[in-house]
């Protein structure tokens, strides 16, 4: 796999554009189901909201648990670098 690729002459991660397709993936399933379920647009995009906030605040998380002895010897470049 290759961590960059350009489109437009514009680099573009990999990591960036899966989580782009996964994005746009949920958002598509999520507007087919929640006609099923009686949910209403806002309701779908407010979800999704909070889903991405999720995610990054749980990746940086994780992150931090991994990379202990970096968190723990350089805090303020873990949390906002």
């Amino acid at each position: 796999m290759h961590p960059t690729f350009h489109i437009l002459g514009t680099e573009i991660s990999s990591y960036a554009a899966m989580a782009l397709v996964g994005l746009i993936a949920g958002l598509c399933i999520g507007e087919y189901t929640r006609r099923h379920i009686g949910l209403s647009r806002g309701g779908l995009l407010t979800f999704t909201l909070f889903c991405m906030i999720g995610a990054v605040v749980g990746a940086k998380l994780l992150y931090m648990i991994v990379e202990w002895e970096t968190t723990v010897s350089d805090l303020k470049n873990v949390l906002f670098g």
